[in-house]
């Protein structure tokens, strides 16, 4: 896919930051489509049957629902989307770490391929730990369905 973002944005930036966004973007939109499709339809009935606004049915209904696929989403966008990175860097950069990276294993360089790969991996598992801990809590506090509807009035 990388070679279409070449083909249409030259090499450069554009192209990197593109490819790394759609790298984690379609796949957050396809998690959110599907989070939003399995939304339990009789809790629309039901905001509909009270003639509940639609502000209030985004923010008591529709929100609630999704927050475990989202947080489940933006963890899994966030690696997507820094490998998207790394990898058109790999090929296409003059600069960062893909580019110094695949540098130093052209030049058998182990132990800066060593350091890369340690800071690369710290890069990605410290925001990944904490983006974790959300989708625990995310997790912990919505899953079975909408608290909402159980704990308070419409």
């Amino acid at each position: 896919m990388y070679p279409i973002f070449l083909l249409l944005l030259g090499i450069g930036e554009v192209s990197r930051i593109g490819f790394a966004f759609i790298h984690g973007f379609l796949p957050m939109i396809l998690i959110v489509m599907g989070a939003t499709s399995s939304v339990d339809r009789i809790h629309l009935k039901l905001a509909a049957s009270i003639r509940m606004g639609m502000l209030s049915m985004i923010r008591r209904i529709l929100v609630p629902s999704i927050l475990p696929a989202l947080s489940t989403g933006m963890r899994l966008s966030f690696g997507l989307t820094f490998l998207g990175l790394i990898l058109a860097e790999m090929f296409s950069g003059g600069t960062g770490l893909g580019y110094e990276l695949l540098r130093n294993v052209t030049l058998v360089r182990m132990e800066d391929i060593v350091g890369e790969v340690v800071l690369v991996a710290a890069i990605a598992l410290i925001p990944t730990g904490l983006l974790q801990m959300i989708e625990r809590r995310v997790h912990s506090r919505y899953e079975g369905g909408t608290p909402a509807l159980g704990r308070t009035a419409l």
